[in-house]
């Protein structure tokens, strides 16, 4: 059981939980956030700019032209056809124009699910002369479409994506796409032949060799399979997890619920054990074999004797003491008893104490409703290790030993826990080696310096102080 100490900790552990989740919902990003209307509106936006030519209007100067058909979604983002080209739009690129040749060689290719993935610029002059055009594209070998009004539009990629973009003008544009031998690729040019080994990383190059020179050491990026696709990576949009959103945002609600959950587990752990469960008792004691109190115990306890329950008590001992003697007790229980002390259990006719083990003190002790002030003798039930009645005790019971019974704390049953001792007839004398009184209904105790020590009817005592800081109360404060 946790002290009071504990559960501030705990409560101001929740207050700040729930102060940061705040924080992180007013600060997250907009989860339900809609692609479909982002698509739009940068679509319309590259429309506005190429009709008022701030943007490519293609080779033949064209322009869009009008719509044909609706905003379709494709991969994991949209396309808008035109008259004239279309408008591809992808979470990590934006919106992306493409016109004639260039767009039919990228349908070819499979679009935005094929190898090349979403473009990742709009179409645009290229340094082929007189009139050469390319585009770029997100796959990870980094591929471009190039095209010339002589060549036609063909897929560089990898090493050839580099060699372009080193070489240039000098190496011409693509005449034809990709071929792949084993681990050597190569690709023609207006200007000659390029030769890339993907095992040695070794250039060859026609007719000047002084190109595989210049490209010798170059870096190469992802490369390229024997189809000439691009190699699997996860900037290839057909395969990409984002919407246009941080989707991972959405599972913060259920983190924060599980969390809360837990946090409330842990401050209703910490504030102490909860009202032992009655129909249990009441369930053990329906299948037990009955034992009766001695007679002559219930008219000493209706003299007002202090030995109103021993009786009972002994009754357990005799029957605790019986089973391990006759060999009842499995391996575990003597595993588990031979570590525990033994406690003296007086009769009821000697005073003399008979010796038994703890688990005769842990049985449950019980005192039926009917019987009056004159009649505490009670029927207990006796089951192995535990002893139960019709009814539990409360806080008009006095006289058991350590652990023994139920004590009443704001109108709830606590049990006693061990090193602690109900009260005696006399509430105010201290029982035989607990003298730390505890106020249930306060929450606190009192030792015997404290100068209120003598006017405390206490609900339970206790052995020692820590035994009662371990059952969650307070040492009152000084008179």
């Amino acid at each position: 059981m946790a002290t009071s100490h504990t559960r501030a900790r705990v409560g101001a552990l929740a207050l700040g939980f729930i102060a940061a989740s705040a924080t992180a919902l007013l600060l997250a990003p907009h989860a339900g956030a809609d692609p479909q209307s982002d698509a739009q509106a940068a679509i319309a936006e590259l429309e506005q700019q190429i009709s008022a030519g701030d943007a490519d209007r293609g080779q033949a100067d064209t322009g869009l032209g009008a719509e044909d058909g609706d905003l379709t979604a494709v991969g994991d983002g949209f396309e808008q056809k035109f008259a004239n080209g279309t408008v591809f739009w992808s979470p990590e690129h934006g919106a992306r124009v493409l016109y004639g040749g260039i767009l039919a060689k990228y349908t070819d290719e499979g679009g935005p699910t094929g190898s090349l993935g979403f473009p990742s610029s709009s179409e645009g002059p290229a340094d082929y002369r007189p009139t050469g055009r390319g585009a770029s594209f997100a796959a990870a070998d980094q591929p471009k479409i190039y095209w010339t009004p002589s060549g036609g539009a063909w897929v560089v990629r990898g090493p050839f994506t580099v060699a372009t973009d080193k070489l240039g003008a000098t190496l011409g544009a693509p005449t034809a796409d990709m071929t792949t031998s084993g681990d050597i690729v190569s690709q023609e040019f207006a200007n000659g032949t390029l030769t890339y080994s993907r095992s040695t990383g070794a250039w060859t190059s026609a007719p000047d060799p002084n190109w595989a020179q210049q490209l010798s050491g170059s870096s190469i990026p992802g490369m390229a399979d024997s189809r000439g696709d691009a190699a699997a990576d996860d900037t290839n949009t057909s395969d990409s997890d984002t919407d246009g959103t941080s989707w991972w945002w959405l599972l913060i609600p259920f983190l924060l619920i599980l969390v809360g959950l837990f946090l409330i587990w842990l401050f209703r752990k910490a504030r102490g054990p909860k009202t032992p469960d009655v129909r249990a008792d009441e369930g053990r004691a329906a299948t037990a074999p009955q034992a009766t109190v001695d007679e002559s115990d219930a008219a000493e306890g209706a003299a007002g004797a202090p030995t109103t329950h021993r009786g009972a008590a002994a009754g357990v001992a005799a029957a605790a003491g019986g089973a391990v003697a006759a060999g009842a007790a499995t391996g575990a229980r003597e595993a588990e008893t031979s570590d525990v002390g033994e406690t003296d259990v007086p009769t009821p006719d000697s005073g003399e104490s008979t010796v038994v083990d703890d688990a005769a003190d842990d049985a449950d002790v019980a005192e039926s409703p009917e019987a009056g002030e004159g009649d505490r003798g009670t029927a207990a039930a006796v089951s192995g290790d535990s002893v139960s009645g019709d009814s539990v005790i409360d806080g008009s019971v006095h006289g058991h030993g350590d652990g023994v019974g139920y004590y009443v704390a704001n109108g709830r049953r606590e049990p006693v826990p061990v090193g602690a001792h109900l009260p005696l007839d006399d509430p105010k004398q201290a029982p035989d080696g607990y003298p730390i009184k505890v106020s249930a209904t306060d929450g606190v105790y009192y030792t015997p310096t404290q100068p209120s020590y003598a006017e405390i009817e206490p609900e339970v005592w206790f052995a020692s102080e820590s035994a009662a800081e371990s059952a969650s109360f307070s040492k009152s404060l000084p008179d």
